[in-house]
């Protein structure tokens, strides 16, 4: 933004001098006073302009939320984020307690976890204490459960990769989910669990 000159100094007696006539004394007084309001008007805007760059500064990385578009992420891909920065910031000595797995990926729980840091990670680094909220409140309790020897790592070792193994589930039995309570084989009426949606 240009700011145009202040008002020449030169195109007014200066401070010290008079004029010879009250009236034309006045007049000059008037012409200077209207000067030094056209200078402040012209700061003014001046930082008018430079408080807009600053808040387009702020709003960086951001598409028109009034079109309800989503921030752009820093990091282009959940692998990006991972090995560009939660694998070179949050190093531990792996081994005993602590559990960590180079394909990730293969294990569902970690990759759901991963991913949910990640985007939150992206959207709390944007705001002026987003770092300590998201170490606090996000962080600080997934990175336990994630590198956890009881956790989604378990059964893997620095040397050796053990892909995670689903639960055992056995079918359901017909009618269990049925919200009316009826006898059982052993004529007592019993009630199953309600998952408060109709079947």
């Amino acid at each position: 933004m240009t700011i145009p000159p202040a008002s020449t100094p030169d195109a007014f007696p200066p401070p010290g001098a008079t004029s010879s006539h009250p009236r034309q004394a006045i007049e000059e007084l008037a012409a200077r006073l209207q000067a030094l309001a056209d200078d402040v008007e012209v700061l003014k805007q001046a930082m008018a302009g430079l408080a807009s760059s600053a808040a387009d500064g702020v709003r960086s990385g951001f598409h028109d939320s009034a079109r309800g578009s989503e921030p752009t992420p820093l990091y282009p891909s959940l692998d990006a984020w991972i090995e560009a920065f939660f694998a070179a910031v949050y190093t531990r000595p792996i081994g005993g307690d602590l559990r960590w797995c180079p394909r990730w990926y293969e294990h569902p729980e970690a990759a759901i976890r991963l991913e949910l840091l990640w985007r939150s990670w992206e959207v709390y680094r944007l705001r002026p204490l987003g770092a300590v909220e998201w170490h606090r409140d996000i962080l600080d309790h997934q990175l336990p459960t994630l590198l956890s020897d009881r956790g989604p790592f378990a059964a893997c070792t620095p040397d050796r990769h053990e892909p995670s193994t689903p639960l055992p589930v056995a079918p359901t039995p017909p009618g269990w989910w049925d919200t009316d309570d009826g006898p059982t084989e052993h004529g007592a009426a019993t009630t199953r669990p309600s998952t408060g949606t109709a079947t």
